[in-house]
């Protein structure tokens, strides 16, 4: 955050522009003289782009990198755009109605560069400019801060909350080096809550859809006290039945099942298979009776109050939030592809691998429909081969399955909503916090805020990871966690004419976490941890300065420097059948960080700037589930981040256009990514790149204008683009090989240099086109489409083609780990009486029914599986609105 002038003004900022030229014509060359105390600010702090290590008795905190942007005590989307030099895509409540925002998540597709992948309600993953970290563990810190009204949420089970009553949302591109953030290497979203305004208001929401869908949302706001205390009480209520169809309900009584037969070689036959799963001799299926026909339902609801105080006898304002939620959904279910699958040529005995996803699992159970489009295909290659040689049968029955498998990895198979389940978990998460935020103004012009933050949560995981009718890695996680943060704000000039001013401030986390894990391998469970129990303990903190200076009436220099201290223990026990393993970790860091940024405004309506910002975020804990790694740790990350931009406002402020340039260089960039070692389980660690680059550009463009006296016009046009790549990355894996018949241990290196980065897809587009037309003393008519196109994505770090096999080949599908460019396109339709107190809407996302995967891993080498989230299938509805 490059500091700017918090006074607040009802005048509109043109206005403020021009009322302030005098007093720069008058000082600019006192500005001049603060400029080189600004740089050596920067410069002298900032002397290696490392943080340092320390000692586990140190405290310390990694405050990472933000974007820049300029905080102005929680103004929401008008502070935050006031600075025209600034990367920042916002949504207001208008627009978040309209798009029909349930959490930021879904926000993504609207704002150039950014991505949110998500395991869940409670496991979100955040990317900005391809810079994230998409680990789905609660004792991670991500790349990318969430604030919720000026406090941090820091946690995960924190970040994907409802969005209810919401004045705006705002993504801050960029890394932050100074300012209230912490581990915002690649930017920060936040989001803000209306807040009372000390008037009589209320409004009601009433929502139906396919799939059961009900959903309620309202607030009530009036004054306790008139001009003095002010109350605002919201909330929020959802219910949706499930979309996805699991195979594996209705399973016969235990009494009524035949055990398979003794020599009979096949366990998944539909005599004593249910649905696919593996049944081993002498026994019975162990599918559970009474699994849900249809799963992936949720249902949530979240309450908010907050209380504004605004005494007359001290100039102060005072505003205290309290808030509660809870989730209880299913937790999510998905696709698998099996990827065994060898065949031996008739001619020589050589050994063919014939595509991967077009197998069967470990235990060998394949999806039906992904079967039967398999079959399909096949037959249809033999049958136009009916005169051909055995061997040549053979070619073709791999050559179907081959092209079988290259069209699962590019569209999933015919019905991707699916699937056969044996366990259908719950995730369950009580949330309960508060918030106060003190703000004081002195005589002189100081201004003095502080803030207060409280969370607790209590998360209950229950999921099956494996996506199909066998046990392969099913998890419970009991995690509990709470946080406190203290923010604390000084600002004030060093000038009458407010041409140079100034911000001190500092914020402190203290984050604890207890987290219990139960699992279940199947046969797995045999030699591996059948659980594991840690607690990690954060305690964070950092301290910055930040100066503005204009120097002429056009250019405005602002800098800061700010010192990051961060301290993380862990204690940590896993269990096996027969014995333990024990460890306790504490390491701390210490890490400065800074931004240097100069801005041209030649008009009022025109800016320009260039920025430099080195940003840092502190190391990661890997609590593991494999007794030899027992704790890894993860070091910081560096970057170092250079920008240019420029906004301008046109036609009467009708049209604004924006576009920034940037690039950037890390060091240790920390990627989370599967680990699948021969004989062990598949475990997903977070990793360091030792060196990655990224260069990019976002343009946007908004066109809000008045066409006719009954027909306004509002569009906009988003376009993002990313070159990511990592330039030194080898990772090193365990993989079973077979030479002369005799099995052996390979170390298989994988060179990932040269490659995309993780969720980075290279060119994003989102067009929004809204004609609102006015009938009159009738109402209004608003037609609303909302399209959005992604480029190719991928998931880990082979781009897409997951892990080599132990000759370090490929043998997986482009886009086996990734997912091909695709179109969502939604619709709404809405009407509104004259006076704006009734609306009536209809709506419709994902029109085209398009499917599309979300996250995908691989874990061939454990039990010949892949695993993709699918991505919500055409939803629609209907909403009433009423405003009082």
């Amino acid at each position: 955050m490059i500091f700017t002038n918090r006074h607040r003004s009802n005048w509109p900022i043109e206005s403020q522009w021009c009322a302030r030229r005098s007093a720069r014509a008058r000082s600019h060359l006192r500005g001049l003289s603060n400029a080189a105390s600004i740089l050596v600010l920067v410069c002298v702090c900032l002397p290696s782009s490392r943080g340092v290590a320390q000692s586990g008795d140190d405290v310390d905190d990694p405050f990472a990198g933000v974007e820049e942007m300029a905080v102005y005590g929680g103004a929401g989307i008008e502070g935050l755009l006031t600075n025209d030099a600034n990367s920042v895509t916002a949504f207001d409540s208008t627009q978040l109605d309209a798009i029909g925002a349930n959490t930021i998540e879904d926000l993504a597709d609207f704002t150039p560069n950014l991505e949110i992948v998500s395991a869940g309600a409670t496991s979100p993953t955040f990317f900005i400019r391809g810079i994230g970290l998409n680990d789905f563990a609660p004792t991670s810190g991500g790349a990318i801060t969430v604030v919720r009204d000026d406090v941090i949420a820091n946690a995960k089970p924190l970040q994907l909350g409802a969005l209810f009553d919401i004045d705006s949302v705002a993504t801050l591109r960029g890394p932050q080096g100074t300012g209230p953030y912490r581990n915002a290497s690649g930017g920060a979203i936040k989001i803000y809550s209306k807040k009372p305004t000390g008037e009589f208001n209320s409004f009601l929401e009433v929502g139906t859809g396919n799939y059961g869908l009900f959903e309620t949302s309202g607030a009530i706001e009036a004054p306790v006290l008139p001009d003095l205390l002010a109350a605002r009480f919201s909330f929020k209520y959802q219910d949706r039945g499930g979309y996805l169809k699991n195979l594996c309900a209705g399973a016969p009584a235990i009494a009524d099942r035949v055990a398979r037969p003794s020599g009979v070689s096949q366990p998944t036959d539909p005599r004593w298979s249910h649905c696919g799963e593996s049944v081993s001799p002498g026994e019975i299926s162990d599918v559970p009776t009474g699994l849900p026909r249809r799963i992936n339902d949720i249902e949530n609801w979240a309450v908010r109050g907050m209380l504004l105080l605004t005494p007359d006898w001290l100039d102060s304002e005072w505003l205290a939030k309290v808030h509660a939620s809870r989730v209880e959904n299913d937790s999510q279910l998905g696709q698998m592809f099996g990827t065994e699958g060898v065949r031996t040529r008739p001619e020589n005995g050589e050994p063919v691998v014939y595509g991967g996803l077009s197998g069967v699992d470990g235990d060998g159970y394949i999806d039906a429909n992904a079967r039967d489009t398999r079959d399909a295909l096949v037959r249809q290659l033999l049958d136009a081969c009916m005169g051909c040689s055995r061997a040549e049968r053979v070619e073709q029955v791999i050559l179907g399955r081959s092209v079988a498998a290259r069209e699962f990895a590019r569209e999933l198979d015919s019905n991707p909503w699916e699937g056969a389940y044996n366990r259908v978990g719950k995730t369950s998460n009580d949330i309960i916090g508060g918030m106060l935020k003190g703000t004081l103004e002195f005589d002189n012009g100081t201004e003095l805020v502080f803030i207060s933050g409280v969370d607790h949560y209590d998360l209950l995981l229950d999921r099956d990871l494996d996506f199909s009718p066998n046990r392969f890695f099913q998890f419970v996680d009991d995690i509990e966690g709470i946080q406190i943060t203290e923010d604390i704000r000084l600002t004030g000039a060093l000038d009458d004419d407010e041409l140079t001013t100034w911000e001190l401030g500092g914020l402190f986390l203290y984050e604890e976490l207890d987290v219990t894990r139960q699992q279940d391998f199947g046969e797995g469970e045999l030699f591996q941890v059948a659980s594991r129990d840690y607690v990690q303990t954060t305690y964070s903190g950092n301290a910055y300065l930040e100066l503005s200076t204009e120097l002429t009436e056009t250019f405005t220099l602002d800098g800061g420097a700010r010192i990051n201290v961060e301290r993380k223990q862990i204690d940590y026990r896993l269990e096996r059948i027969a014995n333990e393993a024990v460890a306790n970790e504490d390491v701390s860091w210490t890490a400065p960080t800074g931004t240097a940024r100069l801005t041209f405004r030649p008009t009022e309506d025109i800016s320009f700037f260039g920025k430099y910002t080195r940003g840092w975020k502190s190391g990661n804990f890997n609590a593991t589930g494999n007794l030899n790694q027992g704790v890894l740790l993860a070091d910081p990350e560096t970057i170092d981040a250079y920008e240019i931009g420029f906004r301008a406002h046109l036609i009467e402020d009708q049209l604004t256009l924006s576009s920034q340039l940037f690039f950037y260089d890390y060091d240790d960039y920390q990627l989370f990514t599967s680990n699948n070692n021969f004989g062990a389980l598949p475990e997903f660690l977070i990793l360091n790149a030792s060196s990655v680059q990224v260069i990019g550009a976002e343009v946007e463009s908004e066109l809000n204008m008045e066409l006719t006296s009954w027909l306004d016009l509002f569009g906009a046009v988003r376009f993002g683009w990313l070159q990511s790549r990592f330039l030194d990355f080898t990772q090193r894996q365990l993989q079973q090989g077979q030479l002369n018949g005799e099995a052996f241990i390979a170390v298989t290196e994988i060179d990932n240099s040269g490659n995309r980065l993780l969720n980075s897809p290279q060119f994003t587009v989102s067009i929004t086109i809204e004609p609102t037309f006015d009938l009159g003393g009738m109402g209004f008519l608003k037609l609303r489409y909302d399209g959005n196109w992604k480029d190719d994505t991928f998931f880990d770090a082979t781009e897409g083609r997951g892990i080599p096999n132990e000759d370090g080949d490929l043998i997986l599908p482009q886009f086996s780990i990734g997912q091909k460019a695709y179109w969502l396109h939604n619709f709404r339709v809405s009407y509104a009486n004259a006076d704006e107190t009734f609306e009536l809407a209809g709506w419709i996302k994902n029109a085209t029914n398009q499917a599309y995967k979300t996250f995908s891993f691989d874990a061939s080498t454990f039990q010949s599986t892949t695993v993709h989230f699918v991505g919500e299938p055409r939803f629609y509805g209907l909403s009433t609105t009423f405003r009082f």
